[in-house]
């Protein structure tokens, strides 16, 4: 009995000490933590035990490492930085690591990203992967986002007010709303060549610098961006521009050539920018613009459609048109001649083309998503 008893008691002693070491099934991803520096293996075992990844509390850097798991890391409890750029993950869960402030997953596999479970994050950089669907709606601290050379095709953005720098060029947005994002003040969202239309609004004072060549942007209303310093919408589709925003001699760059239906551009004061912001044809002057493009501060009237309440006024423009209605904001819409025809409608869209239609007057109405009109007003085809 008194050898059983032995055997057992060393069985059981093996298996505790064997629970308490954490999981980490791909090699790669250990060895990176047993040479990490400042030091995780704290005992120098060759092992990482759960006592000593929840004593970590840096931020852990693994990168370039040929890492295709990070199952192991839901122990690090308490980091608040974490750096795996460069290796081969296509999943990552981060749900246990509540406490992490900055996180970067450039370079990888990854396909989708949440991060609902990690309210203190204020950077996340995922730059380089295949990401279709990120979640950032929950995280309210976050201040910097990079998440250029992905596969977004949409991107919620309203629950980040806090946000101030935004880089999501080269993915696949249609449209992109930073109408609530108060305290932003960097946005590129260049080369997102389906993006038809970026909502911004009079909350946006701190905005000065937005990038958005090579879409095919439309229209860009950006009178509310008091703060506006430069403006980079080359190779577009633009055939209206407002940027009469009272403040036009805090512009130090506007580039804009390159949209051949671009006429006018709605400044303050129309000499002012005739003589300050010629455009000398230097590969380095820092306004270019087609040379049929004048200014005027009044190129196309603005209408807003008021419904019952404030969530129905919606802004449309211009008004009278030659065709191309743009809305401030994504809009079920119809247009109906003076015999009562539909003769043009769209669910979910920021631009209508009555191109079709003959000159006259007609009536653009808006509906709910049960079809209920909720504003209505005339729109003047040209």
């Amino acid at each position: 009995m008194k050898s059983t008893f032995i055997i057992l008691s060393l069985f059981t002693f093996s298996f505790i000490a064997t629970a308490q070491n954490v999981n980490i099934p791909d090699a790669k991803f250990k060895s990176a933590l047993l040479a990490h520096s400042p030091t995780i293996d704290a005992n120098s075992d060759n092992e990482i035990s759960t006592a000593e990844a929840a004593a970590f509390a840096g931020e852990l850097e693994i990168l370039y490492k040929g890492i295709e798991d990070l199952t192991g890391i839901e122990s690090f409890v308490n980091i608040t930085g974490l750096n795996c750029t460069g290796n081969k993950l296509e999943s990552i869960d981060l749900s246990s690591n509540t406490k992490l402030e900055e996180f970067s997953c450039g370079s990888n596999l990854l396909t989708s990203l949440d991060m609902s479970g990690n309210p203190a994050l204020t950077r996340l950089s995922c730059p380089q992967n295949q990401i279709k669907t990120l979640n950032i709606s929950s995280n309210i601290n976050l201040e910097f986002l990079a998440c250029g050379t992905n596969r977004l095709t949409s991107l919620d953005l309203s629950g980040n007010l806090a946000l101030t720098d935004v880089y999501i060029f080269l993915n696949e947005l249609s449209y992109l709303d930073v109408s609530e994002n108060v305290a932003l003040v960097n946005l590129n969202c260049s080369e997102n060549y389906s993006l038809t239309g970026i909502k911004v609004s009079d909350k946006n004072t701190a905005l000065e610098y937005i990038k958005c060549d090579n879409c095919s942007i439309k229209a860009l209303k950006l009178n509310g961006l008091s703060s506006l310093e430069q403006l980079l919408a080359e190779d577009n589709d633009l055939n209206y521009l407002n940027i009469a925003n009272g403040n036009n001699t805090n512009l130090t760059k506007l580039w804009v050539y390159d949209n051949p239906d671009l006429g006018c551009i709605q400044v303050d004061d129309s000499a002012y920018s005739r003589i300050n912001w010629e455009d000398t044809k230097d590969i380095d002057n820092p306004f270019k613009y087609n040379g049929d493009v004048y200014f005027s501060e009044m190129c196309e009237n603005t209408t807003s459609v008021f419904g019952t309440s404030a969530q129905d006024e919606v802004d449309f423009y211009p008004n009278p048109t030659h065709g191309l209605i743009y809305f401030e904001g994504l809009v079920n819409a119809q247009v109906i001649n003076i015999s009562g025809q539909i003769v043009a409608e769209g669910a979910a869209v920021n631009t209508m083309d009555i191109s079709n239609l003959i000159s006259g007057i007609y009536i653009l109405e808006l509906r709910d998503r049960d079809g209920k009109v909720i504003a209505r007003s005339k729109v003047f085809k040209q």
